[in-house]
């Protein structure tokens, strides 16, 4: 007779081995989390800063006197794109971190290209005198006009009889 196979003998985990585990879970779960949360205050938090260093990228090689709004924001979590209108026009501007919680930077993703202006066409329009005077608009009434599709009274529906 032939005598049953025997059990391969198991080796129970030391416990070294399954502190070590644990630790490494609770270390990839904390980094998991930290990074979450930078994610979310990069996304949600106050833009002031953000904000203010992109309209100074933007006016970057414009005239004195220059003034920038952002008019349109795009929050990702690993950078800030915004497009910011200034006295010279419209600018891109893409801002990101230097790691993920580091000092902001701002770069312009486009330039106002400068009007060419010739010394002949300057002196020119700047010795000559308008021919013609502005038009003057005249004043508007600040009070609306009726519409002319609308009825001037209120209507009623007249219920069906029966």
């Amino acid at each position: 007779m032939a005598e049953p196979p025997r059990p391969a003998p198991t080796r129970e985990p030391s416990t070294t081995s399954a502190v070590f585990r644990h630790l490494a879970n609770l270390l990839f779960t904390a980094l998991f989390l930290g990074f979450a949360v930078m994610c979310l205050v990069n996304v949600f938090a106050s833009s002031v800063e953000v904000d203010h260093l992109a309209g100074q990228t933007a006016c970057q090689g414009q005239p004195a006197g220059c003034e920038a709004m952002p008019t349109k924001w795009e929050r990702v979590p690993w950078s800030h794109s915004l497009q910011v209108s200034t006295t010279g026009g419209t600018i891109f501007v893409q801002c990101k971190r230097e790691y993920v919680a580091g000092s902001w930077g701002c770069e312009a993703l486009n330039t106002i290209p400068p009007i060419p202006v010739s010394s002949a066409a300057a002196s020119e329009s700047a010795s000559a005198a308008p021919s013609a005077p502005a038009p003057a608009t005249t004043a508007r009434s600040l009070k609306p006009k009726p519409a002319a599709h609308l009825p001037a009274a209120p209507t009623t529906l007249r219920a069906e009889a029966r």
